[in-house]
């Protein structure tokens, strides 16, 4: 974890970030090959541009505590599952 930093690391900022971006591809190829079914039933996905870590880390940057961090997607997360429900 804390070793030398592997050989795709040293090419991106963040350890991962090479993984990340595969993902996402990955994640846009699912999307695109599942688009006619979606349409079909009527069912929009929207991919986040950044994941749970990724906002997570911006907020920490923006001078905030970690417990203000922690705090506010508590909060977030606890009004989207209150909204889902309400739907």
């Amino acid at each position: 974890m804390f070793g030398k930093p592997r050989q795709g690391d040293l090419q991106n900022d963040l350890p991962g970030a090479r993984r990340v971006t595969e993902t996402a591809a990955a994640l846009e190829g699912v999307l695109e090959w599942t688009e006619p079914a979606r349409s079909a039933l009527g069912l929009d996905l929207e991919i986040p541009d950044e994941n749970g870590a990724q906002r997570m880390r911006r907020r920490l940057a923006e001078v905030r505590t970690l417990a203000d961090v922690y705090r506010e997607a508590v909060h977030e997360t606890a009004a989207t599952y209150a909204h889902a429900a309400a739907s």
